[in-house]
């Protein structure tokens, strides 16, 4: 263990010879170069470690001198590295270590070369004898010694592996050979098993605690070897046979869960028997001992996929069990990992990452948008107490396509598409066939610009129920979002298998004549409308072009998108644009015109704005401007949380 240590103190003591017999000479005798001492000790201050501190030489010379910049360790400071004739004070500083560190520095000057040795002690420079826990709760950067089973591997080239003793499990990152060096960690010969001594500095990676570059002080081969680390049994239960060698006298199995169970032993094969699983998939981390010797065995059972409402997917415990979840897409947080929200009739969840074929940041070649419809499978887990699902697998989407009640009375009855209409809720239209209920079943007219669409039965969201059309307070004239299939009744066009989405109460409808209308996404659409469209934005009625809602904001297409407002609220006094927080604000992508009649272009309104925010102000209070166009011409899309329109 102590064989670095004894070396050291060899070549000190025949450094220390050979200035200790120069003529008396300090330092050395060397003609244009000596130093006031050739070892210098960093003090130690504490028994444990060394709190750092400074050490100083007279350095006498004739001619320039320097010590080299790539020579100096990382943990010594010296101060100056330079120097000309006469006699120069050179100063050398370490701070707190928890590990003994030296070296031996050149003095260079012309042809020659001056030893200094700079050295900083601690303890008797070993390692401390610790256990797991106790290495978890020491500082990074001291050195532990300790004793534990190899029980898994991780990289066998550069020896990656798991230790684990009576108080924990340890990652081991990097493993010296017998010659200290690394990427030869077959050559140790060690096994899953095996009792290892080992020795290394500690860090904390990603909250994880490692020994790194460790060297290997004993091994004690393992008593217990088995052919495999994991093992499946069929859900249908049943028994698993796992390959073991067992020297030891005797074998005990922890960890076991209630549907598995050890038989034991029988010729060298360990049995184990797993009951029917009724559920999802589930594993067992077993630990297995024969003496002193403990190896790790887990066991997989495949179970059933449940199919589920979020309600009862959020109230499910965390575990590996596997659910099958389809919902309404409402907002894409990340477009490249796919973290995104989904809603049913029962609730909404957050799937923290959804996978195409297991593959990460696949969420593009999947296609699916805000207000699509997607199944995925995933379990329960969560992040700080809120409820995620995890990677979760895609299974499929269905893409509800946007559209207006004109197009969608004309389209041919259609049970396999999905479609998204907003519109005002309607009692009384010129037909007598329209029944209007609003308490049981949700039949009633629903009118937009284009024209009506008579709904026949609403239910209260991705798979609600029927005939509870109460539950959603619906009411005459109320601006409602939903989604349904085409259909028709004796020839007269209808909205089937309709399902609530959104709506805005008619209180909330009416447009603001004095004070300020506020503009977001949540009744844009999620695709761009390419042709000139009129939507109902919070309370009043703009015409659209390429701006919509795909889950990052208020979007507006490059190159001529536009926003302007069809309804006068009387005269405007400012409008405030405010970016996304996500995005990076430009100010001057957008133009603001202003008028007193529709879609104004004459006049262009220049913004008040500060360097570094992400909002600018457009003032409009020196004409009597009743109509405003928002337009994006430039060769970028821009992404807003809102816009603010203030009244005088």
């Amino acid at each position: 263990m102590k064989f670095r240590y004894i070396i050291s103190a060899i070549a000190l003591f025949g450094i220390l010879a050979i200035t200790g017999c120069a003529d008396n000479k300090v330092g050395g005798d060397l003609s244009n170069i000596q130093v006031s001492a050739s070892y210098v000790s960093i003090p130690q201050n504490m028994g444990e470690y060394s709190s750092g501190g400074s050490a100083n030489i007279k350095v006498s010379a004739t001619s320039s001198w320097s010590f080299k910049a790539e020579e100096i360790p990382s943990w010594l400071t010296v101060s100056p590295t330079s120097g000309s004739t006469g006699e120069t004070t050179v100063t050398f500083t370490a701070g707190k270590t928890y590990n003994s560190q030296s070296v031996t520095l050149k003095i260079y000057a012309d042809k020659n070369q001056q030893y200094v040795v700079v050295n900083q002690p601690v303890g008797d420079g070993s390692a401390a004898a610790s256990t797991v826990a106790e290495i978890n709760a020491g500082p990074d950067g001291k050195k532990f010694q300790v004793t534990g089973a190899f029980v898994q591997l991780v990289n066998d080239t550069y020896g990656n592996w798991y230790l684990e003793d009576n108080t924990g499990k340890l990652y081991i990152y990097g493993t010296l050979d017998k010659a200290g060096q690394t990427k030869n960690f077959k050559s140790l010969g060690l096994e899953v098993g095996d009792v290892v001594t080992v020795e290394g500095p500690k860090t904390t990676y990603n909250g994880t605690v490692e020994l790194v570059d460790v060297t290997v002080v004993k091994v004690v081969k393992s008593l217990l070897k088995l052919d495999t680390t994991a093992v499946a049994i069929p859900k249908a239960g049943g028994k698993a046979f796992v390959g073991a060698t067992v020297k030891g006298s005797d074998l005990h199995v922890d960890g076991l869960p209630e549907w598995l169970q050890f038989l034991g032993n029988d010729s060298g094969m360990l049995v184990f028997n797993a009951s029917e699983n009724p559920a999802g998939n589930r594993s067992a981390n077993l630990s297995i001992t024969s003496g002193t010797s403990t190896v790790t065995l887990q066991v997989n059972q495949e179970g059933s996929i449940i199919e589920c409402s979020i309600d009862k997917w959020l109230a499910a415990p965390e575990d590996a069990t596997l659910y099958k979840l389809t919902g309404v897409i409402t907002k894409i947080d990340n477009a490249s990992y796919g973290n995104i929200y989904i809603k049913d009739a029962t609730g909404e969840a957050y799937l923290y990452g959804v996978l195409l074929n297991g593959e990460a940041k696949s969420w593009s070649k999947i296609g699916a948008k805000v207000g699509d419809i997607i199944t995925v499978i995933t379990n329960r887990t969560s992040y700080s107490g809120s409820p995620q699902g995890k990677n979760a697998e895609y299974v499929e989407h269905k893409v509800v396509k946007d559209i207006t009640a004109a197009e969608f009375n004309a389209l041919a009855d259609d049970a396999d598409t999905w479609y998204r209409l907003t519109g005002k809720v309607t009692n009384g239209t010129a037909d007598p066939s329209h029944k209007f209920d609003l308490a049981t079943y949700g039949n009633f007219d629903l009118v937009d610009e284009s024209g009506d669409v008579y709904v026949y039965g609403l239910t209260t969201g991705w798979g609600g129920p029927s005939k509870a059309v109460a539950q959603l307070g619906l009411k005459a004239d109320d601006i409602l979002t939903i989604i349904a299939h085409k259909g028709s009744y004796k020839g007269a066009s209808q909205a089937t298998s309709a399902f609530y989405v959104s709506h805005t109460p008619a209180d909330d409808n009416t447009p603001e004549i004095e004070g300020k209308a506020v503009i977001t996404d949540a009744e844009l659409p999620v695709a761009y409308p390419t042709e000139e469209a009129t939507f109902t934005l919070g309370g009043g009625k703009y015409y659209l072009l390429n701006v919509a809602n795909f889950g990052t904001g208020i979007q507006f297409k490059k190159d001529g998108s536009y926003l302007a407002n069809k309804d006068s609220f009387g005269e405007i006094k400012t409008i405030t644009i405010t970016g996304h927080a996500s995005k990076t604000f430009y100010n001057g992508n957008l133009k603001v015109y202003a008028g007193t009649s529709e879609k104004p272009g004459e006049v262009e309104i220049t913004s008040t704005y500060t360097e570094g925010n992400n909002f600018a102000t457009y003032d409009l209070s020196n004409g009597n401007f009743t109509y405003f166009k928002i337009i994006n011409a430039s060769s970028y899309a821009v992404y807003l949380e809102k816009i603010e329109v203030e009244m005088k």
